[in-house]
């Protein structure tokens, strides 16, 4: 009869047997992180920032006057100050950057320079939802409050949102304007 008691401890099985439990430690905890990660993303999966090209493979017009735009060009303004790396200054030049409510934002011009500009979902929120059931979702409208969130009375104490408006339209220029 084969007991705890009759079988001799093996050094080498041992060793074996505490790395395997380490493993499976490690193994758990890592599975327990992806599962974490996949609910996350499951509660953000629509809001999601797709950028420019996306939105333009159906809205192709607002997208070619919206890369004519100093909107499509704000990261070179930065640039040009040296200033492309300023938190304060990236959050206003850039999509999506912090949004904790989304993912696909701008992290950095190396990890993800397609969502560097002033997009369409700095406007108009990710747009995820609205790509995937588009007849049935809609993109958030503008207004005044989400304009002055960068042109503010520090930053831009000449705006005017009326005229703005627009000026932006989606291309569309007011009478007059070329």
């Amino acid at each position: 009869r084969v007991s705890a008691n009759t079988v001799v401890e093996n050094p080498q099985v041992a060793a074996l047997v505490e790395r395997y439990e380490e493993d499976r430690r490690l193994y758990i905890v890592r599975e327990q992180k992806k599962r974490e990660q996949a609910a996350l993303l499951q509660r953000k999966a629509g809001n999601l920032y797709l950028g420019s090209s996306w939105c333009g493979s159906c809205h192709g017009e607002i997208e070619k006057a919206w890369l004519k735009s100093r909107h499509a060009e704000a990261i070179s303004s930065l640039s040009a100050k040296g200033r492309d790396n300023d938190p304060a200054c990236l959050a206003c030049h850039v999509t999506g950057l912090n949004d904790n409510h989304a993912v696909g934002g701008f992290i950095s011009m190396e990890n993800n320079p397609k969502m560097s500009g002033v997009q369409c979902e700095v406007c108009h929120g990710p747009g995820g939802r609205h790509a995937s059931f588009p007849g049935q979702v809609k993109m958030r409208s503008v207004k005044e409050e989400t304009c002055r969130s960068c042109h503010n009375h520090d930053t831009d104490p000449t705006f005017d949102f009326k005229r703005s408006l627009n000026i932006i339209d989606h291309g569309k220029m007011p009478q007059g304007r070329k």
